[in-house]
């Protein structure tokens, strides 16, 4: 049998890490683990419970960013008054993960540390300003959410780090959307995260896909176009190519083929900026 810890503070948790390094299994939720570990043998391993931990408990509004711990589950960030109306993509994100019942103990440090390309936090975070806060016993450091992925469930955190939280910088407006076979308990077929921020240069935008490619991705070609005020025929159609590009070994799946995951990525994106009424500047 495994030994199970379940510290209060950081520090407590980041002195576990350091000291049994290689052998912690970290979970707040434990949603993952159950699946992935139920047939493996766990002798020598040690389970650190994060769920009580203080620091990463927190639900907060500091200066112009949210600080969103890595323990706060989904259903809390749904029902909780402190996230402002600019942020309803995280909010409508949160309610589209799994059921009730999974939404009440997963949470965003297991969305982020499982790194899946169609986790729904983890689309809706790369398409906002989103820092990813990692700590260790010796100290703590950021990781922008772009950097933060780096292969299908793989990610930047090293072996003795553990997620503390997610800092996002408050958009001016953001949004989210999964096209998936149903409404409750399936997979992303792609989803999108879209966000504007107002700087004192113009308009910076972030558009962010999942299920298209081995991470989250940025549409980084339709972001510049939507910086400038193209029309969003142009915006979709840079979209489509993107996709292309940007799948890699990603091109076909059991949820569709890359040809109709293009169209629905492009779909997806008219379809917002439709309902946000955006009006093109330039390129019309």
């Amino acid at each position: 049998m495994p030994q199970y810890i379940i510290p209060n503070r950081l520090s407590e948790a980041t002195k576990v890490l350091k000291e049994k390094r290689g052998k912690c299994l970290i979970v707040a939720g434990g949603t993952d683990l159950v699946i992935k570990k139920a047939d493996e043998d766990m002798t020598g391993k040690v389970i650190l419970d994060v769920s009580q931990v203080e620091e990463m408990r927190k639900i907060e509004v500091v200066d112009d960013a949210l600080l969103l711990g890595a323990a706060v589950t989904f259903a809390e960030i749904g029902r909780s008054p402190l996230i402002p109306s600019c942020l309803d993509g995280l909010k409508m994100a949160a309610l589209e993960v799994g059921s009730p019942q999974i939404r009440n103990i997963a949470t965003v440090g297991g969305n982020l540390g499982t790194s899946s390309p169609g986790g729904d936090i983890n689309v809706v975070l790369m398409g906002l300003d989103t820092q990813v806060v990692l700590a260790s016993a010796g100290g703590t450091r950021k990781v922008s959410v772009e950097d933060f992925f780096v292969g299908p469930q793989k990610n930047a955190a090293a072996e003795d780090e553990i997620i503390v939280s997610a800092e996002i910088k408050l958009p001016r407006r953001s949004q989210y959307r999964k096209l998936a076979l149903r409404r409750a308990l399936a997979l992303a077929i792609t989803a999108l995260g879209l966000s504007c921020y107002d700087t004192g240069n113009g308009e910076v935008w972030y558009v962010s896909f999942g299920a298209l490619a081995p991470t989250p991705i940025r549409a980084g070609r339709a972001q510049d176009l939507l910086a400038k005020g193209y029309d969003i025929d142009t915006i979709c159609a840079a979209v489509w190519q993107e996709v292309d590009s940007l799948s890699g070994k990603r091109r076909n799946s059991l949820r569709g083929s890359i040809e109709y995951k293009q169209d629905m990525a492009a779909a997806l994106l008219r379809e917002m900026l439709e309902q946000w009424e955006y009006m093109p500047s330039i390129g019309e």
